[in-house]
């Protein structure tokens, strides 16, 4: 028997909160760390549901990637519920969610990946070191992107149009749409 919204409300309401993570800022490496430490405790001390609610504007994406293994890899169920914003980085983590839920006025973003690139000119700098820099930094921005892509294709309804479509435009998408787009299961 399916369980009914009030039965999932009850469950993430259920979760111990010593089984509670919350993410609540710009995804960091560190933060990433902690994350993953965190899961694999409470992976330790039982298989109990682990909540991981979520108000982010995202942030780094190696550590959102390493983040988002964790949470695959975890052998506690872990539910993901948006409480606000889930955008880049931090959309990327709610997919790694066992069960994905979301508060009725959520909302969620994609963009393409992208990296702060700085380059100190000197007189002596050398041109050629400068340019292969770029484009080694420009390549590990295509496997991130690539990463990510195939994340949303294989754990969500989206088809490749529409992933390209809100990558180009970067529209936030509300609660209905991201339901439809089955980047979350349900509403609560």
């Amino acid at each position: 028997m399916k369980p009914t919204i009030a039965d999932l409300t009850e469950r993430l309401r259920a979760v111990r909160p010593d089984r509670r993570l919350f993410l609540d800022d710009n995804i960091t490496s560190e933060q990433a760390v902690q994350m993953i430490r965190a899961i694999a405790n409470m992976n330790k001390a039982g298989t109990e549901d682990i909540l991981l609610q979520i108000n982010s504007n995202g942030g780094n994406a190696v550590g959102g990637l390493q983040a988002y293994d964790a949470l695959r890899f975890s052998r506690a169920p872990i539910l993901g519920l948006v409480t606000g914003d889930c955008l880049s980085t931090a959309l990327v983590l709610l997919q790694g969610c066992s069960l994905r839920f979301a508060l009725e006025h959520s909302r969620f973003l994609f963009h393409h990946v992208a990296n702060m690139v700085s380059v100190k000119l000197s007189p002596v700098s050398d041109v050629e070191a400068i340019k292969r820099s770029h484009e080694q930094e420009i390549a590990q921005l295509k496997l991130k992107q690539e990463s990510f892509n195939k994340i949303f294709l294989e754990r969500t309804k989206m088809k490749q149009a529409d992933l390209e479509f809100f990558l180009q435009t970067e529209t936030k998408i509300l609660v209905p749409q991201a339901l439809r787009y089955g980047l979350i299961d349900h509403v609560v």
